[in-house]
C-alpha cells in the first residue's frame, strides 16, 4: 500500500455483490489489511442533514475498498436505512454504526475513533458535506509523506439548503487559509513556527481536518471530557506528537450555515443571546482547561502558553458577554490576558483587549460591537478562527 498513489474511480451506484448492510463489518476485499482511511461522521442526536453527509462520502472519486465509514449516531436504524439508499458505500472496507457513550462533542468523537480502524482519521460533521475529490487528495498526501500527520484544507460556505452562503460579509474569512497559499512544517519546527500557523487557521472545523491515528489515540479519556473544541483539540495533539503539518487553500467541504449551530443563537432578545454567547465562551474556556492537563509542560512549554492564553481569551469573552454587568471582572481578565498579548494570534488578542476596553467604558456599546462583529471575535471553536459557528 505504501508508496503507490490512490486509486481513482467515477462514483458508480453499482451494487457489489456478497455485502450486507445488516452487519456492521464485512471481509476487506482482497486481503484482510486494515482500511488506509477510516470516515468518521459524528451525528450524536443530530439527523436532519445526515442524508447529505453520507451522499458526499459515497460521491468520493477515489476508490472505497481503502475506506471504511463509522457513523457515530444515536439513531443506529436511520443510518442504516440511509446506507441502503446509497448502493456505492456497500463498497466500502466496513460499514459501523456507534450509539455515543455521551452526547457532549468529546464523547461522539472520542467513540467513533475507538470503533475505527484506519490509519488515517478524517471526520465529517452531519451538517457538513464533502467535495468529491476530498478523500483523493487526502489519501495522496498521506502516501507520499510518512511523516505527515495532520492536514487541514478550507471550505466554502453553504446554506440549510446547500446552496452558497448569500451573506458573505457576515462569515469573512472564518477558517479560511490565505487565498493560494499553503503550509508544510515538519515535526521538528512546528512549535516554533505557532504564529506563521495562526493566519492560516488550522484548527477550525472537523470537517476539513484529518490526522493519523497515532496523533489522538491516547488522548481519547481526555478528548471525551471535552464538551467543545475537539478541532483545536485535534491542532494541539498535532503539536505535541511532532508531526509534520500541512495546511492546504482548497476548499474541499461544504459548511453548512443553519440555525442549529451552537454559536449562533436566534433568539432575538438581546439578554437571551448575551447569556448565550457568554455561556458559550465558558465552556469553550472550560473545555481548553481539560486539554491544558493532557500534555507535559517540560516538552510542551509553546504549547502550554497558547493553551493558556486560549483560557484567558475565553475567559475575558465570558464575562464581557454576561448580561450582569461587572468592569471588575472584565478588568481582571483582561489584565490577565495582556501577558499572552504577543502570543500566537496577536491581532485577535489586540481585537480582544480593545473590547474590554471599550466594555470599561460602555457595557452597552462592547455589546453591540461584539453583536455586530462577532465573526471577529473568537465566539467560536478555534484559537485561530474567531466567530466561526461549530458545526
Amino acid at each position: 500500500m505504501q508508496g503507490r498513489p490512490a486509486r481513482l474511480v467515477e462514483p458508480s451506484d453499482k451494487l457489489p455483490t456478497g455485502i450486507s448492510l445488516n452487519s456492521t463489518s464485512r471481509v476487506a476485499p482482497e486481503s484482510s489489511r486494515l482500511p488506509l482511511v477510516s470516515v468518521i461522521v459524528t451525528a450524536g442526536t443530530r439527523t436532519r442533514f445526515l442524508k447529505d453527509a453520507l451522499q458526499s462520502v459515497a460521491n468520493q472519486d477515489c476508490d472505497l475498498h481503502d475506506c471504511e465509514l463509522v457513523v457515530v449516531s444515536t439513531e443506529p436504524h436511520l443510518v442504516q436505512a440511509i446506507v441502503s439508499l446509497l448502493p456505492r458505500l456497500k463498497s466500502l472496507h466496513r460499514t459501523a454504526t456507534v450509539v455515543p457513550t455521551g452526547q457532549a462533542i468529546g464523547p461522539v468523537f472520542a467513540s467513533g475513533i475507538r470503533s475505527s480502524t484506519g490509519r488515517v482519521l478524517a471526520f465529517l460533521n452531519d451538517d457538513d458535506m464533502w467535495l468529491p475529490s476530498k478523500l483523493s487528495v487526502i489519501l495522496a498526501m498521506f502516501l507520499n509523506n510518512k511523516d505527515l500527520g495532520y492536514v487541514k484544507h478550507s471550505q466554502s460556505f453553504v446554506d440549510e439548503y446547500g446552496k452558497p452562503e448569500p451573506d458573505r460579509s457576515r462569515l469573512g474569512r472564518i477558517g479560511q487559509s490565505s487565498p493560494g497559499t499553503e503550509l508544510h512544517l515538519s515535526g521538528s519546527t512546528v512549535q516554533r513556527e505557532l504564529r506563521k500557523l495562526a493566519r492560516f487557521r488550522p484548527d477550525f472545523n472537523s470537517s476539513s481536518i484529518a490526522l493519523r491515528r497515532n496523533v489522538v489515540d491516547q488522548r481519547l479519556l481526555t478528548l471525551e471530557r471535552m464538551a467543545r473544541n475537539e478541532d483545536t483539540f485535534f491542532f494541539y495533539s498535532a503539536i505535541a506528537a511532532r508531526c509534520a503539518i500541512s495546511v492546504i487553500p482548497e476548499k474541499l467541504t461544504l459548511y453548512r450555515v443553519h440555525e442549529g449551530s451552537t454559536s449562533a443563537p436566534q433568539a432575538s432578545d438581546l439578554n437571551h443571546r448575551l447569556r448565550a454567547y457568554s455561556d458559550f465562551n465558558q465552556r469553550l474556556a472550560a473545555s481548553s482547561q481539560v486539554a491544558l492537563q493532557d500534555f507535559d509542560p517540560k516538552v510542551n512549554q509553546v504549547l502550554i502558553r497558547v493553551i493558556k492564553r486560549e483560557i484567558a481569551m475565553q475567559w475575558t469573552l465570558t464575562q464581557i458577554l454576561s448580561p450582569k454587568k461587572s468592569r471588575l471582572n472584565v478588568l481582571h481578565s483582561a489584565a490577565k490576558l495582556i501577558r499572552f498579548i504577543f502570543t500566537y494570534d496577536i491581532s485577535l488578542n489586540v481585537s480582544v483587549e480593545l473590547l474590554a476596553t471599550l466594555y470599561l467604558l460602555s457595557p452597552s456599546l462592547a455589546w453591540r460591537t461584539y453583536l455586530a462583529h462577532r465573526d471577529g471575535y473568537a465566539m467560536g471553536t478555534s484559537v485561530a478562527s474567531p466567530g466561526s459557528p461549530p458545526s
